[in-house]
């Protein structure tokens, strides 16, 4: 009876001895499953914070940028604190149907890359280029006005409006867009004042021909015997009437006066005047004016497939209709070749 018992005792010490190592054993794989959850958590947290660092650091690069003025699209890459990031910048159409900035950033963190687009809103206003119509003084407004083709909006003085429709982003110094501006678009309030400067012996410099005193012309006589994309340059008023198939800019001393200036083929005229502007019927025209901008006397639509770009603008009982071109902002040089102010 004693051996019996002896065998039992021993059978349940080794139970217990067997429970007690799986149970340790347990303990210790749990312990390390616990410290590589916490190990892979903490990379993760790195991780993810130097995500934001970089993201943070390109949407900064890229709006100083383009505050500078800065062109879009572009492309750059630099270190920041050891690693090597590109910053990709570009205009885009949003999901509103005005135009935002899509920021796009890539680096390489220990031997994995990170890469994100991003969007922002926030921006410095465009070059003039990018407008529609760009209004720096009074847009006093009765008729009907549309702003088409995503061309954008700028008001910087007083503004008298019954409806204005902007298909694309509207910018104004004010505190608030005006009530009575329709905008499709983004809308970007407290925006600096901008002006446009005109250098008329510069100009005069630069010209490929030159008219005195004021001038009644078709188009097909102002370009006769000029180079392509010429320069010309009036000393006086001019009233212009007509089609051309020739590129030109136009330096008016004076005031202009426009009369269905088309053209028949893929060609673009920029209007840089002195003076005030006064338009009738239908224009393929750039129109940059230091004065009033109005139409003619007469009734029927005014249709300017360009911009404006004025001291002031008003709109009488004529309905207007400017389907901006984009030309000049999305093509590398336009402006320069066409001598826009503040490009050459």
């Amino acid at each position: 009876m004693i051996r019996k018992k002896s065998t039992r005792n021993r059978g349940s010490v080794l139970i217990f001895v067997v429970i007690m190592v799986t149970a340790l054993a347990a303990i210790l794989i749990s312990t390390v499953d616990l410290s590589r959850m916490a190990e892979m958590r903490q990379h993760a947290m790195e991780r993810q914070a130097i995500s934001r660092y970089l993201q943070d650091s390109a949407r900064t690069i890229a709006l100083t940028k383009i505050a500078a003025g800065d062109t879009l699209p572009y492309d750059i890459s630099m270190t920041i604190n050891g690693t090597s990031l590109r910053v990709q910048a570009a205009e885009e159409l949003s999901l509103i149907g005005g135009r935002s900035v899509r920021i796009t950033w890539s680096a390489t963190v220990e031997g994995k890359v990170m890469s994100a687009t991003i969007h922002t809103g926030k921006r410095t206003p465009p070059p003039p280029v990018y407008f529609g119509l760009w209004v720096e003084g009074t847009l006093s407004q009765t008729g009907a006005l549309n702003v088409t083709q995503n061309g954008g909006l700028y008001l910087s003085g007083a503004v008298t409006a019954t409806g204005i429709n902007v298909d694309g982003d509207a910018f104004t110094n004010g505190a608030s867009m005006p009530t009575d501006v329709n905008v499709s678009g983004l809308s970007y309030v407290g925006q600096p004042s901008m002006t446009v400067a005109l250098d008329s012996a510069k100009y005069d410099t630069a010209r490929d021909k030159r008219y005195t005193g004021n001038q009644t012309l078709t188009a097909t006589t102002m370009l006769a015997s000029t180079p392509a994309n010429p320069m010309v340059y009036i000393n006086g008023n001019l009233t212009l009437s007509g089609a051309y198939t020739k590129s030109f800019t136009v330096f008016v001393k004076g005031n202009l006066t426009l009369n269905n200036v088309i053209n028949t083929t893929a060609e673009r005229a920029v209007f840089i005047v002195e003076g005030n502007v006064k338009v009738t019927g239908t224009n393929d025209a750039f129109i940059i004016s230091n004065g009033l901008v109005e139409a003619s006397a007469g009734a029927g639509k005014r249709i300017i497939n360009g911009g404006i770009i004025a001291k002031d603008f008003t709109v009488g009982t004529q309905a207007w209709d400017i389907n901006w071109d984009s030309y000049f902002f999305d093509t590398a040089g336009a402006s320069t070749l066409w001598k826009i102010p503040g490009s050459w």
